[in-house]
Order: structure tokens, then C-alpha cells, then sequence
């Protein structure tokens, strides 16, 4: 069974392949503008998709740090 069955993904305009996993490019965004796949569904070995985790929280803390991005008030990791 893929990772994906059961989620409807199709029903949203998501391409699929016969095995299940999404359609994706090369920066695993898939069919839909703006939607993107990530790990198994996208076929991509577990070690990359953690390397890649690693990297966008290292980006997004970066942005955090230098006040590019604000928490809102009510977020409970901020309190």
C-alpha cells in the first residue's frame, strides 16, 4: 500500500503514478501551483528528506534571528 492511499490526493489535481507516490519536479512541487510533496510520497529516500528538513528550519531560523520573520502573540512556542 502507498503512503498516499486513502488521501484523496487526486481528487485535489495532484498527478500520481501508478504506484502511488506524487508526481513531483525537480524542488517537489507537484502538479498543483504551489503544493509540494515531501518523503515517501514524493519517492525520496528518508536520509534526504531529513537533510532537507535540517536545512529549511536552519534557513527559517536564520530569517527568525535576523527579524525577517515575527511569531504571532498567540503562538505557544513563543509564551
Amino acid at each position: 500500500m502507498a503512503v498516499t492511499d486513502g488521501l484523496g490526493l487526486s481528487d485535489l489535481g495532484i498527478d500520481m503514478k501508478p504506484n502511488g507516490d506524487v508526481i513531483v519536479d525537480e524542488e517537489l512541487m507537484t502538479s498543483v501551483d504551489g503544493v509540494y510533496a515531501a518523503g515517501a510520497s514524493a519517492g525520496v529516500e528518508p536520509e534526504a528528506c531529513r537533510l532537507s528538513l535540517r536545512s529549511a528550519l536552519a534557513l527559517i531560523w536564520d530569517e527568525w534571528r535576523e527579524g525577517a520573520m515575527r511569531p504571532r502573540p498567540d503562538d505557544p512556542l513563543v509564551q
